[in-house]
Order: C-alpha cells, then structure tokens, then sequence
C-alpha cells in the first residue's frame, strides 16, 4: 500500500479528471472514463464519471456499486452511503452484501452511530462467509457503535486548534513532526494554483513534498526543502529527526511504491539521501512512516509501517534497532498481535516518557474511519491499545499523531468537517495542534470580526476560485421573451444545453474548440457551482451572513434591452439554482436575508469585435466556442459578514489587472470596479501608490449602499524597462478599510536600429 492511495482523500484531482476527453453522451463511454480515473486513484474524478453513466442506465448494479465505492474512497461520506443504499434497494439477489457493511461505515462517520450498528448487525446477518474480515469487523464495529457516545473524552483538558491557511490548503497535508514551539516539518500534496490543477500534462507536478514551517508574530511561512531531500521525480513526506538531530529519515514514493531513505546532516545542510537496505526496505513491499526515538534503555529504534512478509493483515507496525549511530540495523520486528491487526495501522509516533506508542487503526474500535491509539510498553512488548478518545479522534480520520514533551502540545491529521474543503466537508487532510486547556480562561462575548480560518473569502481566493462561470445555450432561458425572471433553474439549463452538445459540434465551425468548451468551461462550471453551494451551507450553518455578486452577460445578437433582459434571467436561473439545491439546504437564508445576491451592472456583451453579430451566420455568431463563451454569468465575488453587522463593505470585482506588453512611452488605463455591499454608505478617504508612474482618479462622494463605483488608474509607460508590477493601497470607511489593488505587464521590447 502506497501512502498517497491509503489516504486518498489528499489527491483532489476534481477539476483535472474533466478536462482531457471530448464530451460522452453514453453510459458505456461515461464507465470507461470512471473505470480509467479509478484504477489511476483518482476517486473524485471517478464518482463523477460513474455518476453520469447512472444517471444514463440507472438499472446497473455494478455502475452503482463502483460509484459508492469511489464516493467512500474520496472521502465522501453522505454520497456513498447514499449510493450503497440506492444498491441495496436495487440488488434483489444480493450480489452484493458488502454494500450493507458500507452503508453502516458511512453512517458512523457521520456519527450516527445508533444507525450504524442496526447496519452491522444486518450485514452479520446477511454474510454467508463467516470467515471474511468484514464479517469480523462488523462485530466489532457494533461494539464501537454502542460505547462512541459513552468513551472517554478530554474535551474539558484538551484543546484543539486548527491552524491558518496557507500552513493548510485545500489539497492535503500529512506527516507533522514538531521541532519546536516555533518550527514544523511537514508534508503536502499541493497544487500551486488552479490554472497548474487545469492543465493533465502537468499532472507530474502534483507530488508531495517537505516543508519546513517557521512561526513568527502569529504567522506561519514555509518553505520547501531542497532538492537533496525533496527528489522532483518522487513523492517526498514523512520527514523524522532523531533526538541527537543528526540524522533524517523520510519517504520517496512513485509507481512501485515507498521505501525509507536517511540523509546526514553535515555543517549547515542535509547531504544526498540514502535508500535504506532490504531488512527495512523489502522487497516487492511498501516501507512507510518513519519514526525515531531513543528509549530509556538508551537503545535507538526506527518505528516504521509495512505490508512486508509476515504481516498480520495489510500494513502493520514495525520496528528495528538502530546501531553504530545509524550505520547498522538490526532485524525489523513486527509490533505484535496486540497492535496489529488483519486491517491496516499506519503512523507510529513512541513517546519516550510515557512509553507508549501511537498508531493509527481502522480496525480496533473507534469513533469513525482511522483512529488514534496508544499501547503501552516497549518494541515487541506492546499492551492492548487504547482509543485516546475525543477530541483527538472524531468521526472522520484521524492520523499521524505526534507529541512534544518539551513544548507540551501535539498535532495530528485530521480530514474531520470543519477542515479547509471545497469539495466536500471531509475531502482532504489538514494539521491539527493540541495542548492543554487554559482552564483560567472565560467565556467572551462573540468575535466582532471573522477569524482567519473561518474565512470562506480567503479560500477562495487561494485557490482563484472566482470569477465563476456558467455557460447558457443561445436565448436561453426563455427564449423570445422580454420578462426578467424564469422559473428555471440553471440545472435545468445545464442539461438542456449538453443535449445540444451534437448540434454545436456538427455546426461549429472548429470541433476541437466547441469540444473543449463544453468540457473546460460548461461542464466543469456547474461542478463548482455545486462546490460553491457546499461551502455556502457549511458557512450560514456556522452563522455567517454571504453575498454573491452576480454579472450576466449575453452574446451580441439581438438588442441592447433584450440582452439586458436575457442576462437577468439567466441570473434568476442560477438564483433559482441556489434556492432549490441540497433539497432547499439555502431556502431558510435566501428569506431571511442571510444570503442575499448582488447585481453587477452588466459588463460588455462580447469581446472586442471577436463574437460575431450576424444572425444569418449562425455557425459563427451562435456554435462558434468564442459566441458560446459569451453567453454566461458569473459569480464575481462572495462577501461574508458577522450577523448584525451593518458597515460598509467594498467588494472589488477584481484587484489584480494584467496590461500583457506594454508600448513605450504610452498611457496604459484600467478601470477597477467596486460595489457597496454592506448597509452604510462607503467613502474613499485616501489612496496611496507605489510609482509616480500612476495617475489615479475616483469619486470622493459617498456610495450607497448597493451602489457602484470605479477607479481608474493610469500607468505612464514613460521611460519604463521590463517587468511592471504596481499596487495600490485604497483607505474607505468599510470595515476593512484597506484594500489593494495591483497592476502589471512586461514593458515591449524596441528593437535598436
């Protein structure tokens, strides 16, 4: 077993899967690609494939079965146990029991466990083989269901705290191994942005790799380490110093699997990396998750997990001595019955003061996926574990469990719901710190601004989420008519217009583009349009109140006051979206006014002469993917406020603006737009520039509240040479009052004469 295919929830390849393949329009072709995306890992991509083909041949069993299964292994609690049952009312002859199992394992991590266990019991019943390991898990699954609401928890001595963005992302984050109070290795398997997560052939840059983290005035910044450790043709994570700091033992994995290697420390930097020797490394086996510690005894041991001979089950913990200062090994040894099982246990952390040992487990009881335990004891003799309870572990998975005893706080990994997700509430892996409470501490009264991980603006905007865009076929919806409101829902123009998908591609006048924008563009829109909705729920449950800003435009056929109208009805379109999806999850705060939508004025309709206006050259002015790219709407911005706040806000549509070449000795202009979004009126009271070589000009009147505004900023190009990057710092009496604004461009070469 490979680290990145155990905890699969840290690939989030969900945009990547769709962009490589012309528009499917069968269900044999929608199960291929799934099957593909499957065998490949990709699990997200792959639910969503074999998602389509149900939606073709609903009767399917195995197309139901492989799309649970792809739902579970994503992380995706609610929709696999949703897909298992859906099989289990279709499977009249039982061909598949297992989807019983599975359904109660998705409801435990939900943490219904009253549920669950009716679902254990029902598998037992069911199960013909009584000797299949699910068959023994499901009797120890039911134990678990009954003692969750009763185990131990250390909520009143432990606290959790869930680290900033930026030491987190979206992707995944593995392997923390404290240094000190202010420094932290870790691991991630990160995109560095959304255009990188867009483009298949780039796919080779999504590796893991090690980080170092430094904390300072409250701000972690990090940094990769180079390249003797981190090896650009692997995978890199699970970096472990030894006590003396001497040494450095981590993982490379690729297509074959993981091994341990160790680098030296030499004066000032880490010397090339050695692959440790088939007693660690077996052959044709996975070594995985170093650990050192030196123990009492004084003896130095390597705690590794592995799927090598003599397993109990798939990985096990391991261990082995290390002699000579790291020159010798001794003979790897399996950590007993008592802590491995026939399931996996992965992640071995040893405190040396207590002497316990740390893993991680799916198999002994636990309150959802894997869990943390602690066995007391020493290599080889190593007592029945323990779960460590709440709130280390929760219903999601729980892993890489590490302790200081110097600092006296701790961290793991945890894709438990409240992580950094787009896609899914228990998508991907995050860090997690822990320490003692401060039990001196009172309850305050509520926040008066949005913490940072709580900032669903910041996330999207690391992950250049907005703008949004969503895609209409021509003079829809509604067509031939002047209202301003439809009935529709974007859905439902969704799937009107890929039925169209053989019209545009028979009468556009370039199939390779048409085909890449119905899968770029259309299809990948209304998947994070879903994504979007997700995290709008998760943030107005937590109390917050959003706005979107919408822009509609239109292609340039027909006239100015029908595009008017046309726009804003494909605005009530995705409004209607919002307010029906999740079974109307958004209704409440759509009618109360906690989610409430913004109406840009529209932008131009086409671009720069490029959409053509001549309706007798349909192939152009209607198929053509330039026309087809016209015809949308987009999210702009989501704002997110404290209940009861009534400031201003300034919501820019953009605050980046890149000129491209820049003539010399010419006037480049750009007009920043802004609304209003909050209850008081708004006023620019300054604007500071880092270069003379701007002008900037805006209104000093106050804007109402729903009212837009614009800045326009001036780059003299005068005398200027190369690369061109500018910002500004725009002070208003909103509640964040700063705001600011960059400009760039490359300034264009003069040939000499």
């Amino acid at each position: 077993m490979r680290l990145f295919h155990k905890i699969r929830s840290t690939k989030a390849l969900i945009l990547l899967a769709f962009i490589s393949i012309s528009f499917i329009s069968n269900s044999q072709d929608w199960s291929r690609y799934g099957n593909k995306s499957f065998n490949e890992k990709d699990y997200y991509g792959a639910a969503y494939y074999f998602n389509e083909a149900i939606q073709l041949d609903s009767t399917n069993l195995d197309l139901i079965w492989i799309y649970a299964e792809a739902s579970r292994l994503s992380n995706n609690y609610v929709k696999a146990g949703q897909g298992y049952k859906k099989l289990m009312d279709k499977d009249e002859k039982i061909r598949f029991p297992n989807a019983v199992f599975y359904r109660a394992d998705m409801l435990k991590r939900q943490e219904k466990y009253e549920e669950a266990g009716v679902y254990f019991q029902f598998y037992r019943d069911i199960c013909t083989d009584k000797k299949d390991l699910l068959y023994k898990r499901a009797k120890i699954e039911i134990q678990a269901c009954l003692l969750a609401d009763s185990w131990q928890t250390m909520d009143d001595v432990v606290e959790i705290k869930h680290p900033p963005f930026y030491l987190n992302s979206f992707d995944a984050e593995f392997s923390p191994n404290i240094i000190s109070d202010t420094q932290l290795l870790f691991s991630s398997l990160r995109f560095d942005s959304l255009e990188t997560k867009q483009i298949s052939q780039n796919a080779d840059q999504y590796k893991s790799i090690i980080y170092e983290a430094t904390l300072a005035d409250s701000i972690w910044t990090i940094s990769p380490l180079d390249s003797v450790i981190n090896d650009t043709l692997n995978n890199n994570a699970n970096p472990a110093i030894t006590p003396d700091s001497s040494q450095m033992y981590f993982t490379r994995c690729n297509e074959k699997g993981c091994a341990i290697y160790v680098s030296n420390w030499y004066k000032d930097h880490w010397e090339n990396a050695v692959k440790l020797g088939p007693n660690i490394n077996a052959e044709n086996a996975t070594s995985t998750q170093p650990f050192v510690a030196t123990l009492k005894n004084g003896k130095t041991y390597l705690f590794f997990s592995s799927n090598r001979e003599r397993t109990r089950g798939k990985m096990d913990i391991w261990t082995v001595e290390i002699k000579n200062n790291g020159t010798k090994y001794g003979r790897a040894k399996n950590a007993g019955r008592f802590v491995n099982t026939k399931e996996d246990e992965i992640t071995p952390f040893y405190n040396i003061e207590t002497e316990e040992l740390f893993f991680s487990s799916i198999y002994h009881e636990g309150f959802g996926g894997f869990d943390i335990f602690k066995s007391k004891g020493m290599p080889r003799k190593f007592a029945e574990p323990k779960n460590v309870g709440k709130p280390i572990n929760s219903a999601a998975n729980d892993l890489y469990y590490t302790y200081s005893n110097v600092t006296q706080n701790g961290a793991f990994i945890s894709n438990r719901s409240d992580g950094y997700a787009l896609k899914g509430e228990t998508c991907c892996n995050d860090i997690y710190f822990f320490g003692p409470r401060d039990t001196t501490q009172i309850d305050t009264l509520p926040l008066n601004e949005i913490p940072v991980e709580e900032d669903l603006v910041v996330r999207l905007q690391a992950v250049q989420f907005l703008p949004l865009a969503l895609y209409f076929d021509n003079d829809k919806p509604n067509s031939n008519s002047r209202q301003t409101v439809t009935e529709k829902t974007y859905e439902e123009t969704f799937d009107n217009y890929l039925l169209r998908k053989p019209k545009f591609q028979q009468e556009a006048p370039n199939r390779t583009e048409i085909d890449s924008f119905f899968v770029q563009n259309v299809a990948v829109g209304f998947i994070k349009l879903q994504m979007l909705s997700d995290s709008l729920i998760k943030y107005l449950q937590k109390g917050y109140k959003l706005q979107l800003g919408v822009k509609g435009f239109t292609s340039p056929l027909g006239d100015a006051d029908y595009n008017d109208n046309l726009a804003l009805r494909r605005i009530s379109a995705i409004q209607n979206y919002l307010y029906q999806c999740k079974e109307g999850a958004l209704q409440p705060a759509i009618d109360s006014g906690l989610l409430k939508f913004r109406q840009i004025p529209f932008g131009e309709f086409f671009s720069l002469g490029k959409v053509s206006d001549d309706y007798k050259s349909q192939k152009h002015s209607v198929y053509s993917a330039s026309a087809s790219e016209a015809r949308k709407v987009e999210i702009i911005w989501v704002e997110q406020t404290l209940p009861g706040d009534s400031n201003a806000i300034a919501i820019f549509e953009k605050t980046t603006h890149n000129f491209g070449e820049l003539p010399v000795n010419s006037v480049q202009e750009h007009t920043f737009k802004f609304t209003n979004s909050g209850e008081k009126s708004l006023q620019i009271l300054s604007v500071q520039k880092d270069c003379d070589c701007m002008e900037v000009e805006y209104s000093e009147l106050p804007i109402l509240p729903g009212e837009s505004s614009e800045i326009i900023v001036k780059l003299n190009t005068t005398g200027r040479k190369g690369m061109q990057f500018h910002g500004l710092v725009i002070t208003t009496n909103a509640k964040i009052p700063e705001k600011k604004l960059f400009i760039r461009g490359v300034m264009q070469r003069v040939l000499e004469e």
